[in-house]
């Protein structure tokens, strides 16, 4: 973990995306966001999942730069750049709280009406109820001794 590393978010929140494509992110998120990063945030897809990526603007610059000091001209490389970097897009929080998640990212992760906000300690995700719930109760019934291996590495 580098220095300057902040695992700040987490919880699960339900908002609800209105007509025109914006949440209002909960009050505890915003406080959290405004020390964080002043407010500046950067959303994006998110690689291999159907939601939507918020990151503090210095969180997504660290995995960008990452990203471009180990770049390669793999498939897999390119995949992932494209992903992350080439739907990234710049957001500011307003105090309102309002945010609009684009609506190329909404249409792709299906993200309408219910959604639900999940702090996973760098960034939050943005996933579609129904999309979160489904996702939840398959990890839940996996029969995987993957997440076992996991688990036993932090002591759970």
């Amino acid at each position: 973990m580098e220095n300057n590393e902040k695992f700040s978010y987490f919880g699960s929140y339900d908002v609800t995306v209105d007509d025109k494509g914006r949440i209002m992110i909960p009050v505890k998120l915003r406080e959290e966001i405004n020390t964080d990063c002043e407010g500046i945030l950067v959303m994006g897809q998110t690689f291999r999942a159907n939601c939507v990526s918020i990151y503090p603007n210095h969180e997504f610059k660290r995995i960008r730069d990452k990203l471009y000091r180990n770049r390669n001209s793999s498939v897999h490389y390119q995949d992932i750049l494209r992903t992350v970097v080439g739907t990234a897009q710049d957001c500011v929080l307003p105090k309102s709280g309002r945010i609009l998640i684009p609506r190329q990212l909404r249409t792709f992760n299906s993200i309408h009406g219910d959604a639900v906000l999940i702090g996973m300690g760098n960034r939050i995700e943005l996933w579609d109820l129904e999309r979160w719930q489904d996702h939840h109760k398959a990890v839940k019934d996996s029969e995987t001794d993957a997440y076992d291996k996991v688990l036993k590495k932090f002591d759970f």
